[in-house]
């Protein structure tokens, strides 16, 4: 039996962190300890059933695969979870629930560890007026190890004004594909997208959501998409107008994120009728950094995301790429690297990135990136070090720190010459990485 991995994943909503600006302080790693994560990750969403006075809920899961304890059957690894999910009113009181139990197979050993493979579920529950508490609880019935999330719920009564708006559905796919399933809407496949976090590669935000009118005449209305950033700053605007002459009427968008940058964001839509009232939702976002964003927009500076691991030749090969070729060549310089060809995934470049993205978060400095700084050349370079000894206060010494590789037999020194935060590699250097300072 695999054990429960213990990763870090991202968890939405309550405690869904959102910034990607840190502190410009130094940020501190705690390599002493792992934090156990939650195993899946949660969203939901509520619509309105007809007549009736209550909503339909619609929790949405997704279970990274190496969270789950799965066992040989046979040829095949078996995964057997169960997602309980309870709504709670006062003092606890169940309002409502539902449960899934399934076994979740996989052919091959290898998709039993992969962080990149995954499920995505969904149960359904109907929910009176209200405001609730959602207590959401995993089970891995191999391990016999359970999670419980808790989320603040308030459920909106959408008959009241003459119109309204559901809740926004994130969508990871949408298909033409309908035959019966739960993700069905408008004749289609909507399969939610739980984490509301998109990569470079993800050029589109599709997302799903319902208008719902309670008059009988018909009127028509304006509806404006709007993107802003993390400093209310609008990115991103557009307009529709519709005419509303039913109960209901169902919307699946999509909007460009081609030119957005890596950041947190707010989608904001707003339904307005002809000099009348307005109502309106939104519902947060984020752009993950990505290092194809900045190879099609930003090349001058993906090359300079190389520094730590390209030689000299091959950083002045990329510069000199027109900018028809620059994708291609910068996919062909990680190919060189790709320590198996044979499989679909470089690994190689995947830790590059992920440690650069980590150093670039935390070892920022009023003046430099964080992968720019000495901490961050080291950490791109070598790693998470084995052990860290920091020395803050220590009288008449300046503030340092000891970064220990024990398998590497690796050691470096840190020391914050003038007090601002920035680390400064200490002579004599424990490797040669004088030279990545390129």
């Amino acid at each position: 039996m695999l054990k429960l991995a213990k990763i870090s994943a991202v968890l939405l909503l309550l405690i869904y962190c959102f910034e990607l600006t840190p502190a410009l302080s130094q940020v501190e790693m705690d390599v002493s300890q792992v934090s156990p994560t939650p195993p899946c990750l949660i969203d939901f969403a509520a619509f309105r059933q007809g007549n009736s006075e209550k909503v339909r809920l619609e929790v949405y899961y997704k279970i990274f695969n190496d969270h789950l304890s799965f066992v040989k059957k046979a040829e095949l690894f078996v995964a057997d979870y169960e997602i309980q999910a309870k709504v709670l009113g006062k003092n606890n009181r169940q309002i409502s629930g539902n449960t899934i139990s399934e076994e979740f197979e996989v052919p091959f050993y290898k998709e039993t560890v992969s962080p990149a493979n995954f499920l995505i579920n969904q149960l359904d529950l109907e929910v009176p007026v209200g405001q609730y508490k959602l207590e959401i609880t995993f089970t891995d019935k191999h391990s016999n190890q359970t999670a419980t999330l808790n989320f603040p719920l308030k459920i909106r009564d959408y008959r009241k004004k003459s119109f309204d708006l559901s809740d926004l559905e994130f969508t990871h796919t949408v298909s033409d594909t309908a035959s019966g399933s739960k993700f069905d809407k408008l004749g289609k496949r909507i399969i939610p997208k739980v984490e509301p976090l998109f990569a470079g590669e993800d050029q589109k935000l599709w997302f799903y959501y319902e208008i719902y009118r309670n008059r009988p005449n018909p009127v028509l209305v304006e509806v404006t998409y709007e993107i802003i950033d993390y400093l209310h700053n609008p990115v991103h605007l557009e307009n529709e107008e519709l005419k509303l002459g039913q109960i209901s009427l169902s919307q699946i968008k999509t909007l460009d994120l081609n030119k957005l940058s890596p950041n947190r964001y707010t989608l904001l839509i707003k339904l307005k009728e002809k000099g009348g009232s307005q109502v309106s939702l939104e519902k947060d976002f984020q752009i993950d950094w990505s290092p194809l964003f900045y190879v099609k927009n930003d090349f001058k500076t993906a090359v300079e995301h190389l520094r730590y691991i390209a030689n000299e030749e091959e950083t002045k090969q990329l510069k000199k790429a027109p900018p028809e070729e620059q994708v291609k060549k910068w996919e062909e310089f990680w190919d060189s690297k790709d320590p198996v060809p044979e499989t679909e995934v470089n690994e190689l470049k995947e830790q590059y990135y992920e440690r650069l993205k980590y150093a670039n978060l935390n070892f920022r400095t009023y003046s430099k990136e964080g992968w720019k700084t000495d901490l961050g050349m080291v950490y791109v370079k070598y790693g998470r070090p084995d052990e860290v000894d920091r020395h803050p206060f220590e009288r008449e010494k300046k503030t340092y720190q000891i970064w220990h590789y024990y398998e590497l037999r690796k050691v470096f020194t840190f020391v914050d010459e003038v007090g601002n935060g920035e680390y400064e590699l200490q002579y004599p250097y424990d490797g040669d990485v004088r030279k990545l300072r390129r």
